[in-house]
This record gives C-alpha cells, sequence and structure tokens, in this order.
C-alpha cells in the first residue's frame, strides 16, 4: 500500500474518531439538560391533576378505567351490538361512583387467589371495575352471532329464580345470538351420587342438540352443600373415582368432547355464596367452596377446557354486604341486575374466544 494512501486512512479514523466524540458529548449534554429541567419542573412546577381529568374526559374513546383513583373516568361505549341493545348504565354503585384500580394487583391479576383480591378491595368494586371492562369488549366487538346455537348448562343460577330473568336471557340480547337454550335445574349438581331426584349434568347431554356451536357450564354450587370429603374425591390430582365430584366433572368434560366434538365448551366456576358458611356450621364435614373452584380449574386444563374463575375473581361475592344487598336476591342467586352483570360478564369471556 502507497504511503498516500496510508495517510488518507489515517486521516478517516481520526475523522471517524472526532465525530464519535462529538455525538457522544452531545448525547450526554442533552441528558443533563432534560434532567435539569425535569428537577426544576418537579420542584415549582406540579401537575395540575384537574387540567389532566378535564383532558381525559373530553376523549370519545370506549368506557375505561384509569390506573390512578384520584383522577379515574369512565366514559361510555357503544350502546349496540350485533343490532341489539345493551345496558350501559349497569350498576355503578351510585352517582359518581369510581371503583378503585392498583397497579400491583393488576399486574399479578391472573395468579391470584380470592383471600388475596378480598384484601385489596371489595368484591363490588371488583364486580363493578369487571363489568365497565366486560362492556368495553361488548361495545367494541363486531363478530356476528346471529346463526350461533348456545346452550348453558347449569342448576338455579342458570335457570333463575325469584322471578328474575335468567342470564342466559341477557345472554341472548347482548350476544345476538340466533338461540341460547337455558338447561338449568335447580338443584342439579356434577357428581351423579346424589339422591334429591335431579339428574347430575353429566346425565343431562341429550338436553343439548346435535348443532349446538358453544355450550356454557356452571356447576358445583349443590355439590358444595353436601359432599364430605370422600364425596369430593379425595386430592383431585391424585384420586377422580365415579360418583364423585372431581370423577363426574371430568367425566363430563370427556363427554363433551365424545358427544359435541365440534362444539366449544366454556366453564364457570360459581361466584363465592353466603349459604355454605351456614351449612357448614351445622355440618363440619362440608368442604371450602374454594376446594370446587380449584378443582374446576385443575380438572379444566387437564382435559383442554377452557375455564373462566369467577370464584377467585371476586365476582359477585354473597359475602359483601354492597354485592348482596344491590345484586343479589338471596345468598346465592342475583338479582335482575345482578344477572344483567353476570350475563355480560360471561358475554366478554365469549367475545374474547372468538376474535
Amino acid at each position: 500500500m502507497s504511503e498516500e494512501r496510508k495517510k488518507l486512512r489515517r486521516l478517516r479514523r481520526i475523522q471517524t474518531i472526532v465525530i464519535r466524540a462529538v455525538i457522544l458529548l452531545g448525547v450526554f449534554g442533552a441528558g443533563l439538560l432534560v434532567g435539569k429541567t425535569i428537577g426544576k419542573n418537579q420542584v415549582s412546577e406540579p401537575i395540575n391533576t384537574e387540567e389532566v381529568t378535564e383532558v381525559q374526559s373530553e376523549q370519545p374513546t370506549t368506557e375505561v378505567v384509569s390506573e390512578e383513583a384520584s383522577t379515574e373516568e369512565a366514559v361510555a361505549v357503544p350502546e349496540t351490538i350485533s343490532g341489539n341493545s345493551v345496558s350501559v348504565n349497569a350498576t355503578d354503585g351510585g352517582e359518581g361512583y369510581k371503583p378503585t384500580w392498583n397497579e400491583a394487583y393488576k399486574d399479578e391479576s391472573e395468579k391470584m387467589k380470592l383471600a388475596d383480591r378480598e384484601a385489596i378491595r371489595s368484591s363490588f368494586d371488583e364486580t363493578i371495575a369487571l363489568n365497565l371492562a366486560d362492556k368495553e369488549v361488548i361495545g367494541a366487538s363486531n363478530i356476528d352471532f346471529s346463526n350461533m346455537k348456545i346452550v348453558c348448562l347449569g342448576d338455579s343460577i342458570t335457570e333463575g329464580v325469584g322471578g328474575a330473568t335468567p342470564y342466559p336471557t341477557f345472554l341472548k340480547d347482548i350476544l345476538g345470538a340466533k338461540e341460547v337454550i337455558n338447561c338449568g335445574i335447580g338443584g342439579s349438581t356434577i357428581c351423579s351420587d346424589h339422591d334429591d331426584g335431579v339428574q347430575a349434568m353429566s346425565d343431562r347431554m341429550d338436553e343439548i342438540p346435535e348443532d349446538t356451536d358453544l355450550v356454557i357450564v356452571i356447576g358445583g354450587t349443590n355439590d358444595n352443600f353436601y359432599q364430605a370429603e370422600w364425596q369430593f374425591g379425595f386430592q383431585y390430582w391424585e384420586s377422580k373415582g365415579d360418583g364423585t365430584f372431581c370423577g363426574d366433572l371430568q367425566l363430563l368434560m370427556r363427554r363433551f368432547d365424545w358427544l359435541f366434538p365440534d362444539t366449544k365448551v366454556i366453564f364457570f366456576t360459581p361466584p363465592s355464596n353466603a349459604k355454605i358458611d351456614e351449612l357448614k356450621a351445622e355440618n363440619p364435614n362440608l368442604l371450602d367452596q374454594s376446594r370446587y373452584a380449584d378443582a374446576t380449574v385443575y380438572i379444566g386444563a387437564e382435559e383442554g377446557k377452557q375455564v373462566v374463575d369467577l370464584y377467585n375473581e371476586n365476582f359477585l361475592n354473597a359475602h359483601d354486604t354492597n354485592v348482596a344487598t344491590q345484586l343479589l336476591q338471596d345468598k346465592v342467586h342475583p338479582n335482575e341486575k345482578g344477572n344483567e352483570i353476570l350475563a355480560q360478564r360471561i358475554a366478554a369471556e365469549i367475545i374474547k374466544r372468538y376474535q
């Protein structure tokens, strides 16, 4: 290589080094300037939260719940889906009521159990917050359910009691489904070893039409009202014998695979009820409701079934005074408004699975 070329290369290297040094110094200086500016603003120019709230409330967005309880704003969602009306003004705890959010809680929400959630906020707050999110999902959906046939299999929570409109009726209107069949029977259990004259859900498959597109199952409440440990199925990850809750739950899930292989099935655990507390006071051998919810989630995962855990969501928890007085008609069953909120909860989960 000639001396001339060597000098040229050395000159280019020096130029490159100088340029990089200038860039680094510029970035470093800009960082110092920004840091000083932020520091000054934090001391001398506090943020006006009223102005922030005012600006947020003017945005024409769908209904949301902000992360800061002090500036939280709910914005109306569209009132129709698939041409059907949706109640936007569901129970909101009174004029101006806003449920509170907790950042750490939201981050861990999928992993938390009922007791952990109860320690952070009330079930009424939880239920209303979930309902706001559910209506946002419903309002944003453009899925056409007009040709879909849905079956709701369950007990009296599904059937409806006390003259309240049952949730399957609300569900049909919310989704605009072709047909929603209410297969709820009061007293029905998951377990077949029960002598009250009501068939177990695993023995009621003939009630489901062959051309059903989707089945919603809510069960286990009545099992909890009479079962001791041996009737539950012992440790559900080891023993699932016939005639136990765990064994017949597994059987029910498998029968869907055998009889309805092309039908989508979603299981929902029942919300926490207060009647079991009275029954356990009379019969200490009865189990905690949490055992049934956890077993449903566990066995559902084993069998490849989708499960929405309303119990551990702290949704419509009857132990909450505001839930009990405003959304329930007794210690187990939702009232008219409670059934509407339950239907919206189910509808939102259905929409998520068809998106």
